[in-house]
């Protein structure tokens, strides 16, 4: 009997440290890697509408914590439709700066976007000029990100390249703030190149080209130039523009949006001779004849509804 039990023990003891060390390395089902991503046309283009879902966009459809449209089924609403987005915004338990998803939600999005600029060059499924209209997206969705952070928050941290937590490396991702202004000249940096290498009409409606980086870029220098001329530095410019600088801000500003002016790509809505009806048709127009319409977020049922 003793003799038994000794040998099973054995058995199970090489069950364990022979074959079936091999079925708990099992992978996952429901995730790609990145080399599975990247390698498939059709993975990077499913990529890419997440990052351009995650763009910080102030449609009134922003739900706190859980994001975008979140808002219809929240048990605690007291507010209905647009009216609770206007009345809460973003002043209510701002707290850690985590709860309406601003911050979380954009280095999140800040990452996924770090991770596509870093393998899109070596995809083998993408043609050399597919690759740098992939990047010059990418260039102007990180800006779009950073916009978001910036005129909430001032200063915060740039990452550039993807972070990876090992264990062992806490302080190495505790990156500090960055001043408020090295923040605008990275968005202005991230839109220039954007501005290069994108084309100049977009690849489908609501997807950005040239002149949506440049329109996105003559905004954000409108905020820098602004804050410098009327704003204040403090916390040795974690908050605040060098005064001196505005002007740099003010023709950044025109610069770019003299571009597009200068493209003859975009006009004034003014099909109808009644002023009032064009500012209502404007907004009912599918896009086919609305040349005033720089970049638009469209809402298609039932794959993206309001």
């Amino acid at each position: 009997m003793k003799i038994y039990k000794y040998s099973l023990f054995f058995i199970l003891s090489l069950c364990l440290f022979s074959s079936c060390d091999k079925e708990l390395v099992v992978s996952p089902q429901n995730l790609l890697t990145d080399d599975q991503v990247f390698s498939n046309k059709s993975a990077i283009e499913a990529y890419l509408v997440n990052l351009y879902n995650a763009l910080p966009i102030e449609d009134f459809n922003y739900g706190a914590t859980t994001g975008f449209n979140a808002w219809p089924d929240a048990p605690t609403a007291v507010c209905c439709l647009e009216a609770i987005r206007n009345v809460n915004g973003n002043k209510t338990s701002v707290g850690d700066g985590t709860w309406w998803n601003w911050w979380g939600g954009a280095y999140t999005a800040i990452r996924n976007v770090n991770n596509f600029i870093g393998n899109i060059p070596s995809s083998t499924c993408v043609s050399n000029s597919e690759k740098n209209e992939l990047r010059g997206e990418a260039f102007f969705l990180r800006a779009y990100y950073y916009f978001g952070l910036v005129k909430r928050y001032g200063g915060v941290p740039i990452i550039k390249t993807v972070q990876n937590y090992t264990g062992r490396n806490l302080a190495d991702l505790q990156v500090p703030r960055n001043k408020e202004q090295e923040v605008y000249d990275f968005i202005a940096d991230d839109l220039d190149s954007a501005v290069t290498l994108l084309p100049k009409t977009s690849i489908k409606r609501g997807r950005t080209n040239k002149y949506v980086a440049f329109a996105l870029k003559s905004r954000a220098m409108l905020y820098a130039a602004s804050i410098a001329k009327y704003g204040n530095l403090q916390l040795n410019g974690v908050l605040g523009v060098t005064p001196a600088d505005a002007d740099k801000y003010w023709k950044a500003s025109f610069n770019a949006a003299d571009s597009i002016m200068e493209s003859n790509k975009y006009s004034l809505y003014s099909l109808n001779s009644d002023p009032a009806l064009n500012f209502q048709k404007m907004f009912l127009d599918d896009g086919s004849t609305n040349t005033e319409c720089i970049f638009a977020k469209d809402y298609t049922y039932p794959d993206k509804a309001h």
